[in-house]
């Protein structure tokens, strides 16, 4: 986004903006940028390879040596709970009846606000 269009935000709609950013990222990374397979081994690729919406959607890497062998292992964030939480966000997810797809929709600043609130304190 540039930086005229950026300027003219609230502080709230910056952040909604880098909060479904961060989300995005995270439902789109690609475990295929991280870890590398066949069927004899697995090999971490080297961090400074990774790009970093990437790297934002790893959890956690960890290395166990042992006196036998070794272990290595990289979890990313949970695909399934972004998806939850950007579901909930543009209203596709509730517990009551799916709502209709109004593409036209405009939400306004209060209406977002609560949004994000009821989002943050189911996390």
């Amino acid at each position: 986004m540039n930086k005229r269009i950026k300027g003219l935000l609230s502080e709230q709609e910056k952040l909604t903006l880098e909060w479904l950013q961060s989300i995005l990222k995270i439902t789109r990374a690609d475990i295929r940028k991280v870890v590398t397979w066949n069927e004899d081994n697995v090999t971490l690729e080297p961090s400074d390879t990774i790009d970093d919406a990437t790297a934002y959607a790893i959890q956690e890497v960890s290395e166990t040596i042992g006196s036998q062998h070794s272990r290595r292992a990289v979890k990313l964030e949970s695909k399934t709970k972004a998806l939850e939480l950007l579901g909930k966000y543009l209203a596709i997810l509730s517990d009551n009846e799916p709502p209709a797809i109004n593409i036209d929709e405009k939400i306004d600043r209060d209406e977002r606000k609560q949004r994000i609130l009821m989002l943050s304190k189911k996390v």
